[in-house]
């Protein structure tokens, strides 16, 4: 069960930091927003003075104390870091790119997501955020052909540029609202399974649109086709 239980370390796209922050505000502009949020949509949702925050796999969460309640989660991929060396202030600006926002900037509307939060470790957390928001799959790895594909995603072949190895590649379109909350929890999943007999999750990389999963290669083919020819396996 330890081995289960031991947390994987990703390659590139593993940004993490966690814990308290001061005065985090939440702006919201529309209901339809980017990464995931949960709960009531607000124009602007003001929470208490201490909130704790926490940065993983691409995805930025907040939670009203440590291990409690998830009040909100943005994907950091593609977002402005903005950050103030005098006040000691971060925000985090996610603009969108949608037909209605190309309306709202035509009517000089802001549109987009923002986050903003004092902390006493202020430089590091810049650091983490800024690496976050810049990590890109296509910096890393290169998408091949497809290999497979099942009812919510398709595995392509792919390659570490860095270390010249073969992966698969899963990708999970967005667009989906039923199937958010399924990405969370296999994130979650993903990050905690790390055991010999289980196929290895190398990275993970959480963008507005779509989540790419990176796990080892395996070159024996198709389960089911095994099962098939062999007619049975022992434990």
């Amino acid at each position: 069960m330890d081995t289960f239980a031991k947390k994987i370390s990703l390659r590139y796209g593993n940004s993490e930091k966690q814990g308290y922050v001061e005065k985090a505000t939440m702006r919201r502009t529309s209901s339809n927003h980017d990464g995931y949020h949960f709960g009531k949509h607000h124009k602007t949702d003001e929470y208490k003075d201490k909130e704790y925050i926490a940065l993983s796999c691409g995805k930025l969460d907040g939670y009203d104390k440590e291990g409690g309640k998830q009040l909100w989660s943005i994907t950091m991929n593609g977002a402005k870091v903005i950050f103030d060396d005098r006040t000691r202030m971060i925000t985090v600006s996610i603009p969108r790119v949608t037909k209605r926002e190309l309306v709202r900037s035509l009517l000089r509307e802001p549109y987009e997501s923002r986050f903003t939060f004092r902390a006493d470790d202020y430089e590091e957390w810049v650091r983490v955020l800024q690496t976050s928001a810049s990590a890109n799959i296509e910096k890393y790895y290169s998408v091949g052909k497809e290999i497979g594909r099942g009812n919510f995603a398709i595995v392509c072949n792919g390659r570490d540029l860095r270390k010249n190895e073969e992966v698969a590649i899963k990708v999970m379109e967005k667009d989906n609202e039923s199937w958010k909350k399924f990405f969370v929890r296999e994130m979650d999943i993903l990050k905690c399974v790390n055991h010999p007999n289980v196929v290895r999750t190398l990275d993970i990389f959480d963008t507005q649109s779509k989540l790419y999963i990176v796990m080892e290669k395996m070159s024996g083919g198709k389960l089911f086709d095994r099962i098939i020819k062999e007619k049975q396996f022992t434990e």
